[in-house]
């Protein structure tokens, strides 16, 4: 995916979060058209109204696991409304809304919604409106109205281009900041690099981010904007005591930058978040299975007596780290880590990375589970060789298992491993899961 912005005028492709949404937008024929090629789940809930009609009620997780809720007229088989739950912004909470979608009109032989109204579902604020005039089928389109813009570059515009495409390498990213500078003092770059800091922001590049606009913030010291977008930076790092400094060097700098006013508030007004992970600290060390089907404590120097390990990663205790699985001792070749994280600002958990495991490929998503809890969402992709004993998985080449682990009294975390089969979980391995128990 690509964006384009005409100020500063550059061309960046995305990825992550911002290229998943502009690549669902662009499934023009719709989520549910060959779904399971695209790789995703659909689920049937149960039915709902939906402006007086009843419907059908589909939730369907996309492959890169986002989730949407699509609602079918059960008379006329079409969609008429959707539900989901993202920000609307980078940097805003997720808002939960729902689109009514209507005024079905024949184009060459289909029915096409001509009309959309997204609400939140909260506040009942209209969020967006469109309604087609017109809309015409099987012709044929230029790539180049997909494509990004072709244009002369500017020098800037060639080094903001340039950054971005160094976001991952902090060194090479001052570096090029620096010869840049040198090259040609006279220029202004700050409000293109504050604009490419915020796309590195976007990215989920912080550190890099950090480091460019710190630069670009020592380089204008009187520059309200370039404090603003260092604290940002900080925010969105979770530095909140630095993001505070910023934002208030900004107002001192200028008492009307009114984002740096906003962004202020919102920070002094938001309640502390204890660690969400903490109900594990009675469990870190090394576990192994005794002959009732439970896991108790194991010597940790012996590799073969240990089957599961939780530790922190940091000094804070912010991330968890645990390893399954491990035998005889080699731990290069079989280990599987799982980082675990939080969100301090809303207490999110959330995973770290993927975990490539010999061939095979770990894919986690941490969530929040019921109680003091977690659930870990992952598909593990395997190696060409793999013989799978179901149809779905050998054309996916991949399985989808979670774990679902909670608290059931101050010493027992009891954990159940799932299956997804035909779009439904199912118990894997243990059916009645297994507990690690402090003693």
């Amino acid at each position: 995916a690509w964006e384009w912005s005409a100020d500063p005028g550059v061309v960046v492709r995305t990825v992550g979060a911002a290229a998943g949404a502009t690549r669902r937008g662009a499934d023009f024929e719709g989520p549910l058209v060959d779904w399971r090629a695209k790789g995703s789940h659909v689920r049937l809930g149960e039915p709902e109204t939906i402006g007086g009609r009843p419907a059908h009620r589909l939730t369907l997780t996309h492959a890169d696991g986002f989730v949407r809720e699509l609602f079918v007229d059960v008379e006329s088989c079409l969609e008429i409304a959707e539900r989901r739950t993202a920000p609307i912004h980078a940097f805003g909470a997720p808002v939960t809304s729902e689109t009514r979608i209507g005024d079905h009109r024949p184009v060459a032989g289909v029915l096409f919604a001509h009309s959309y109204l997204q609400t939140e579902i909260a506040t009942g604020e209209t969020l967006s409106r469109m309604q087609w005039g017109r809309i015409e089928a099987n012709r044929e389109l230029p790539p180049a109205w997909f494509s990004p813009p072709e244009f002369e570059r500017t020098p800037l515009q060639r080094f903001l281009e340039l950054l971005y495409a160094q976001r991952t390498d902090v060194a090479a990213l001052l570096a090029s900041y620096r010869d840049f500078r040198r090259s040609d003092p006279r220029s202004d770059p700050r409000p293109g690099v504050e604009w490419i800091g915020y796309q590195l922001l976007k990215m989920g590049e912080a550190e890099e981010a950090i480091a460019l606009l710190a630069l670009n913030a020592d380089d204008h010291p009187g520059s309200a904007s370039a404090a603003f977008s260092l604290g940002r930076a900080f925010e969105t790092a979770g530095q909140d005591a630095r993001a505070r400094l910023e934002y208030l060097r900004a107002l001192e700098l200028d008492p009307d930058e009114r984002r740096a006013a906003a962004a202020l508030a919102a920070l002094e007004a938001r309640p502390a978040v204890g660690n969400p992970l903490s109900f594990l600290e009675p469990f870190i060390g090394s576990w192994r299975p005794d002959p009732g089907g439970e896991l108790v404590a194991a010597d940790p120097t012996r590799a073969d007596d240990v089957a599961f390990r939780l530790e922190w990663a940091d000094p804070r205790r912010k991330i968890l780290r645990f390893y399954e699985g491990i035998p005889d001792g080699d731990l290069d070749r079989r280990v599987l880590e799982n980082l675990v994280t939080f969100d301090p600002r809303s207490g999110e958990i959330r995973a770290l990375g993927l975990q490539l495991v010999a061939d095979f490929l770990y894919e986690s998503t941490f969530l929040p589970g019921e109680g003091k809890g977690f659930v870990r969402d992952y598909r593990v992709t395997y190696p060409p060789q793999q013989r799978f004993r179901h149809e779905e998985d050998r054309e996916r080449g991949w399985i989808r298992y979670r774990d679902r682990c909670r608290l059931t009294a101050p010493d027992r975390l009891h954990c159940v491993t799932e299956q997804m089969r035909g779009g439904e979980w199912q118990s894997w391995g243990a059916p009645d899961g297994y507990t690690l128990v402090r003693r």
